[in-house]
C-alpha cells in the first residue's frame, strides 16, 4: 500500500468523524457544537501524520549487527 501520509490521515479522520457523528446522535443524545467535534476531527488528523511522520523517520533503524562484547577476563 503505497499510498500518500495526508490521504490515510485523512482516511483515518473521517472514519473518526462518522463514528463520532453516529455515537452523538444515536448513543449519547448529547448536543456537541460541530466547531468542537471538527476540532477534535483535526487533532485526529494532525496526529496520524505526524505518527506516520515519525514511523517513517525513525522506524527504519534497526541494528542488524550485534555490539562487540568481551566476555573474557581483561588482560591487564
Amino acid at each position: 500500500m503505497n499510498h500518500s501520509i495526508f490521504i490515510s490521515g485523512l482516511a483515518v479522520s473521517l472514519i473518526y468523524l462518522v463514528f463520532r457523528f453516529a455515537e452523538m446522535k444515536l448513543l449519547t443524545k448529547e448536543k456537541v457544537a460541530l466547531k468542537i467535534l471538527f476540532r477534535h476531527t483535526l487533532i485526529v488528523y494532525i496526529s496520524v501524520v505526524l505518527g506516520f511522520l515519525l514511523l517513517s523517520q525513525f522506524g527504519g533503524k534497526i541494528i542488524k549487527n550485534s555490539p562487540r562484547v568481551f566476555t573474557d577476563s581483561p588482560g591487564f
